[in-house]
C-alpha cells in the first residue's frame, strides 16, 4: 500500500484497515517501545530579598524551600531613574529627546542613562552558598561577554533587551535612564543550559541555599552620552579625527537642570532632576522555576548520589601603569603571573582603560583612537605553562579572527582576545588547558603604543582574566559539595 493510501485511510478515520489487514510491506510510523515517565508539575515561585536591596550592598535571595527541582534561576530587575515623573512617563517614547545639563561643561546638556548592560554590572558579584560555605561564583561582567559569544545572531538582540544593552548612541543612553524590567541569568550548577536536568533541591535539604549578590554603588552605574563642548576638542593625532567626550563620574541627580524635546513641541521644555535621596533603590526579586515531582521519583532521587557536572568561573584582574607602557614602548614584554586555577576549556582576556571606568562605560574595552577599531591593546600575546609555551606570540587578530571564523557561535566585534583549547567551548566538559597543579603560568604580552585617554592623560589601564572550567557539585545524604576545588 502506498503512502498516499495510507494517509487517505487515516483521513477516513480506517487506519485499522491498514494495521491488520497484512503485515506485508507495512511501514510502523508510530513508535512502539513506551517508558514511564514520572508525573511532574511546573511552578514559578516569586522570592524577594532577604533585607531591602541597596546601591553599594549585597543582598541575600534564598532558594525556594517548596519544590523538588529547580529549573532556572532569574533575577529580576526594576532600576529608579533620576528624571521626575512626568518625564520619565515619556522617555522611551519615540520622538522624545531628554538631556540634562552636564555638572563637568556647565551649559553642555547630554543624554544620560544607566550604563549600558546595566543588569550586568549592577551586580558587580554573585555567589551560591550552602549554609556558611561557597559553592560557586560568578562576575557580571563575565554575563556580559560570554553570552555574546555563545548565543546565535537571532538571540542576541534579546539577550541585550533583557540586561539594558544598547548600541552605544545618545538614544540608547537616554532611554536606559527609565528601563524595562531587567533579567539577570544565574548559571548555577543544574540550571546553566536549555537541556540541563536541574538542581535537586528536595536531595538537599540539610543546606539552607541562597544566592548573595554585590551591588555596584549608583555612582559607578551612570554613563553620559557624547557631549557636544562648543570648542574644539582632543583629536587623534594619526587619523586627525575628533575623540568623544564623556562625562567622568556622572550623577546628573541633585537638582540638576534638564530639558526634553518632542515632536509635538520642538521648543526645549525645562525641568529639574530629584535630589539624590529620593533616586531610591533598586528592586531585586528571585524568580525560580521549579519541578513538583511524585513521590516515587522524589524518593529515588533523594536516595541516589549525584554528580552534576557544571561550568565554573574564575577570575583575575591586574592593573597595567604607565610605566608598564613605557617599557613595552623601547621592545619590552609584559609578563604576567597568573594564579588562577582549573580544568580551562577558555581563557578571555580584556581591556579596559581607567578612562572608561571613570565614565562608567564598561561595554566600551576599545584602546582610545579612532575610527572605532582601527587601534589594538596588544602586539602579540602567549601562554607560557611550566616553562612551555601552551601558546605562542601570536598578534590578537589571530585570537579574534580565529575565534570567531572556526570555534564561536557567532561573530563577536569587541576587542576581547579569546584563548580557546580546542574546536569551540561546547556544553561538553572538556579542560585541555590544565591550570590545577601548576607552578607557574605567565602571560606575556607585547604592548601596543595606544593612545594616552584624553580623560586622564594616561595610559593605564585594567586587565581582566576570566577563565572557562568545569567542576562537579555531589549531592549525597542531603548535602552537596563541590568535588574538585583547591
Amino acid at each position: 500500500m502506498s503512502t498516499g493510501a495510507l494517509l487517505d485511510l487515516t483521513a477516513r478515520g480506517r487506519k485499522d484497515a491498514y494495521f491488520l489487514g497484512t503485515t506485508a510491506g507495512s511501514r510502523q510510523y508510530f513508535g512502539s517501545a513506551y517508558e514511564r515517565r514520572g508525573p511532574s508539575a511546573r511552578e514559578i515561585r516569586i522570592q524577594a530579598t532577604e533585607t531591602g536591596a541597596r546601591f553599594g550592598h549585597w543582598v541575600d535571595i534564598e532558594l525556594p524551600r517548596v519544590g523538588d527541582v529547580l529549573m532556572t534561576a532569574d533575577i529580576r530587575i526594576q532600576m529608579p531613574t533620576w528624571l521626575p515623573a512626568d518625564v520619565a512617563a515619556i522617555n522611551r517614547r519615540n520622538g522624545v529627546i531628554v538631556e540634562v545639563e552636564s555638572r563637568e561643561y556647565p551649559g553642555v546638556f547630554s543624554a544620560f542613562g544607566w550604563t549600558n548592560g546595566i543588569a550586568n554590572y549592577l551586580i558587580e558579584r554573585w555567589a551560591l552558598f550552602a549554609d556558611s560555605a561557597m559553592l560557586v561564583e560568578g562576575w557580571g561582567d563575565f554575563n556580559s561577554w560570554f553570552p555574546d559569544m555563545e548565543t546565535t545572531q537571532m538571540k542576541a538582540p534579546l539577550i541585550h533587551a533583557a540586561t539594558g544593552t544598547h548600541s552605544g548612541t545618545a538614544l540608547g543612553v537616554q532611554r536606559n535612564a527609565t528601563p524595562p524590567e531587567l533579567v539577570f541569568r544565574v548559571p548555577i550548577p543544574g540550571c546553566q543550559r536549555g537541556d540541563d536536568s536541574g538542581l535537586p533541591l528536595c536531595a538537599l535539604k540539610g543546606h539552607r541555599l541562597y544566592l548573595r549578590l554585590w551591588l555596584r554603588d549608583k555612582t559607578q552605574l551612570v554613563e553620559s552620552g557624547e557631549l557636544d563642548l562648543p570648542g574644539p576638542g582632543p583629536v587623534d593625532p594619526s587619523s586627525g579625527i575628533a575623540l568623544p567626550v564623556y562625562e567622568t563620574c556622572p550623577t546628573p541627580w541633585g537638582g540638576r537642570a534638564g530639558r526634553y524635546f518632542t515632536e509635538a513641541s520642538p521648543d526645549p521644555v525645562p525641568f529639574t532632576t530629584v535630589q539624590e535621596w529620593q533616586v531610591g533603590q533598586p528592586y531585586i526579586y528571585g524568580r525560580f522555576a521549579v519541578l513538583h515531582l511524585d513521590e516515587d521519583t522524589r524518593g529515588a532521587l533523594t536516595a541516589t548520589p549525584q554528580d552534576i557536572t557544571f561550568r565554573q568561573q574564575r577570575r583575575e584582574t591586574f592593573t597595567i601603569r604607565d610605566e608598564d607602557w613605557a617599557t613595552a614602548a623601547v621592545g619590552g614584554t609584559y609578563r604576567k603571573l597568573l594564579e588562577i586555577h582549573g580544568f580551562f576549556q577558555a581563557l578571555f582576556v580584556g581591556f579596559i582603560s581607567d578612562a572608561r571606568l571613570l565614565q562608567n562605560k564598561y561595554r566600551d574595552i576599545d584602546p582610545p583612537g579612532r575610527p572605532v577599531g582601527s587601534r589594538d591593546w596588544l602586539l602579540n600575546l602567549g601562554l607560557n605553562v611550566n616553562g612551555v609555551d601552551r601558546i605562542f606570540q601570536w598578534p590578537p587578530k589571530k585570537f579574534q579572527e580565529l575565534a570567531n571564523a572556526t570555534q564561536l557561535g557567532r561573530d563577536v566585534e569587541v576587542q576581547l582576545y579569546y584563548l580557546i583549547f580546542g574546536i569551540n567551548p561546547d556544553w561538553s566538559p572538556a579542560g585541555t588547558c590544565n591550570l590545577t597543579r601548576t607552578q607557574k603560568v605567565l602571560l606575556t604580552a607585547a604592548l601596543a603604543d595606544v593612545l594616552a585617554d584624553p580623560a586622564t592623560g594616561t595610559k593605564q589601564a585594567e586587565a581582566s582574566v576570566l577563565g572557562l572550567s568545569w567542576n562537579v557539585l555531589r549531592v549525597e545524604g542531603g548535602v552537596g559539595a563541590v568535588r574538585f576545588e583547591s
